[in-house]
């Protein structure tokens, strides 16, 4: 009889474990919503260098609710500084998760950029450094792709290759770059990006030959301690 009352109560009491442990995990089953967002102008947008910025519009919704007033917006945008630069638009949902949408602004003189094209590849290369040319250390082809507004372009490399492919480094080591080419021809480096933690400085006598076709940019690197030049012809 003791057995029996014994194995009943330890039976009522795994029903009862078995219970909550359902009951606990029906609780915490919850269906949480992100926003979407509207970016008003698109995600990318150019703006001319000295304007105070004014958004061209967002809207975020939850599950169908306008929670736009409730977005928090960060950035470091400065249009008195050429540039690139991000806007973030955040919204945290009332379950602690956040949801978000950037917008790239590319601050630049519009009102002096050229209509060339001087996108395409680029075959002959020319590396000075401090007056020695180590053009037979860079390779043979560059590229200049289309940037993000009217007169803008991206250089594959300032450095023409010489620590991405001719020291054999990969592409991380290679010293990308935003120019823009101006109605007079010259070019302002707007933005730099590459592995090294040494400043460029541009000398600010980059030009475009019309009649030649080639680019040539001047500037100084903090890594070497010189000024350098890199030419792209064909």
């Amino acid at each position: 009889m003791k057995k029996t009352i014994l194995f009943s109560i330890v039976a009522m009491a795994g029903l009862l474990f078995a219970s909550c442990v359902k009951e606990d995990h029906a609780v915490n089953q919850r269906v949480t919503y992100y926003p979407v967002f509207d970016i008003t102008g698109g995600n990318t947008v150019a703006w001319q260098l000295g304007d105070a910025w004014a958004d061209p519009g967002y809207a975020a919704t939850l599950n169908g609710e306008d929670v736009t007033s409730k977005v928090e917006v960060y950035s470091d945008l400065d249009t008195d500084a050429p540039g690139i630069y991000n806007i973030d638009y955040v919204f945290v949902n009332e379950d602690g998760f956040e949801g978000s949408v950037s917008r790239t602004v590319v601050v630049y003189d519009i009102a002096n950029a050229s209509d060339i094209d001087i996108s395409g590849s680029y075959s002959k290369l020319t590396l000075i450094d401090a007056g020695a040319d180590m053009s037979s250390r860079v390779p043979y082809t560059m590229t200049i792709t289309p940037g993000p507004g009217a007169g803008l372009f991206y250089m594959q490399d300032l450095l023409c290759g010489y620590f991405s492919i001719g020291r054999g480094y990969g592409n991380a080591y290679a010293f990308y770059a935003l120019i823009q080419l101006n109605k007079d021809n010259s070019i302002d480096l707007l933005q730099t990006k590459n592995a090294w933690p040494y400043a460029i400085l541009d000398n600010g006598d980059s030009l475009y030959d019309p009649e030649s076709g080639s680019v040539t940019v001047n500037w100084f690197w903090a890594g070497w301690g010189d000024d350098l030049t890199c030419v792209y012809a064909n």
